[in-house]
């Protein structure tokens, strides 16, 4: 780094665990996001006395969140881990609900001129948003409403979820929990034929299945064929 004139840090202490802080450190056209002790982020700051370096409050981060990467102005790509759990789920139309369990996911949302460019998500098999790592082992959603490669299939939500920010990520995730699922883009031919699960049934019958376990059975996840280095670097590129 060295224009220092042209350096901020932004940075954002963790309610829900004030010991950790988040910050991102920006210099010309580059950027670098890290979480840290709070003790480090003081001496981080300490340190800034002697430095021509400008620190501002860092916007809210979604909970959860694994990366963040930024490019010009306010864009941006995030990547956010949520823990497996029992949600309903409508099926078809309104009020056809089972609850579900879902297995730990991994968003990725990329965001330019204000508008998100790109939405992916992906089932991990890791517990916990600080466990993720770039060779990670992405599977494929198990459910309905995703495409083959773990493109989000927004549908009439489009609209609802096109302008946002990074504080608004988390508001996105739950529009795609809350959405209605179909079978559009489920592929029901098991772990022989490359399916959406490695079992051979239809989306209806896997809800029904589903519906009657506490926990997502990791067995039946399907590889996407790509680690989280992989994605994630291509899509914070492009």
């Amino acid at each position: 780094m060295s224009d220092y004139t042209k350096s901020k840090l932004y940075a954002e202490v963790d309610l829900l665990r004030p010991e950790i802080a988040k910050v991102r450190l920006t210099s010309g056209t580059s950027s670098y996001s890290k979480t840290l002790k709070v003790e480090d982020l003081i001496a981080i700051l300490n340190g800034c006395k002697e430095e021509k370096v400008q620190v501002d409050k860092m916007p809210r981060c979604p909970q959860g969140m694994v990366d963040l990467w930024y490019g010009q102005d306010t864009d941006f790509t995030v990547s956010i881990f949520v823990p497996g759990d029992l949600r309903p789920t409508a099926y078809l139309k309104a009020g056809n609900e089972h609850m579900v369990p879902y297995p730990n996911l991994l968003f990725l949302f990329k965001v330019a001129g204000g508008n998100i460019s790109s939405s992916k998500v992906f089932a991990v098999k890791e517990r916990r948003a600080r466990a993720i790592n770039e060779n990670t082992v992405l599977y494929k959603f198990p459910y309905g409403n995703v495409h083959y490669g773990g493109g989000i299939c927004w549908g009439s939500n489009s609209d609802t979820v096109r302008h946002k920010a990074l504080d608004d990520m988390e508001a996105v995730v739950a529009t795609f929990f809350n959405a209605i699922m179909n079978n559009d883009l489920y592929n029901d031919d098991g772990e022989k034929k490359g399916g959406t699960v490695t079992l051979k049934m239809s989306l209806e019958a896997l809800l029904d299945k589903m519906s009657k376990k506490d926990k997502f059975p990791d067995e039946i996840l399907m590889p996407a064929g790509e680690t989280y280095g992989m994605v994630s670097k291509r899509e914070a590129a492009r």
